[in-house]
């Protein structure tokens, strides 16, 4: 959430940022359902 926040407080210049913020890194995890909460 810091990268969303980062990205949301940037000052913008038409539709481009003044400073663009750069994903260095990024990660999946893959979630365990919960029983009983299908999305069907």
């Amino acid at each position: 959430m810091d990268v969303v926040d980062a990205i949301n407080k940037t000052k913008v210049e038409g539709d481009k940022p003044e400073k663009p913020v750069k994903i260095r890194k990024a990660s999946v995890v893959v979630c365990t359902p919960v029983p009983g909460n299908s999305p069907n």
